[in-house]
């Protein structure tokens, strides 16, 4: 896969980048609801949670093993209905493809390696990174 120095730009300046048809929008539409769903548990959980524990810096230290959300409630924290929270998660953490296995499925499946590999090219100290990725597919 290669891409143009256009969407290199995109990738460096934003950390991520969209790739129009690689997956079908059926596919994509299920992993939508299934985030929902991960989010609608996640409210579940913060609704009866100490305000400290929904501190961005704690939510990111746990994020990276699980599914965590990142919260933000300009007036007022909501209770209730989680679905009401819902608006309030301004991401999902790094970990989505830890907790589930459709997540993980895409994440290594080969369209998304060689996307990137051909991103993040080599280390600099000369060892194949890439080959990592590859290894938890």
């Amino acid at each position: 896969m290669r891409f143009s120095e256009e969407q290199l730009a995109f990738w460096h300046a934003n950390g991520y980048l969209v790739e129009p048809g690689v997956f079908p929008r059926d596919r994509c539409d299920e992993l939508s609801e299934r985030i929902s769903g991960h989010v609608r548990a996640a409210a579940e959980r913060a609704a009866d949670a100490e305000p400290q524990d929904l501190d961005f810096w704690r939510t990111l230290a746990r994020s990276r093993a699980t599914l965590e959300v990142f919260w933000y409630f300009p007036d007022r924290r909501p209770t209730g209905d989680p679905k009401e929270w819902e608006q309030f998660a301004t991401r999902v953490g790094h970990g989505p493809h830890n907790v589930d296995d459709r997540f993980r499925s895409i994440c290594f499946s080969q369209p998304v390696v060689s996307g990137f590999k051909a991103l993040i090219g080599p280390r600099a100290d000369g060892a194949d990174q890439r080959s990592d990725l590859e290894a938890r597919g």
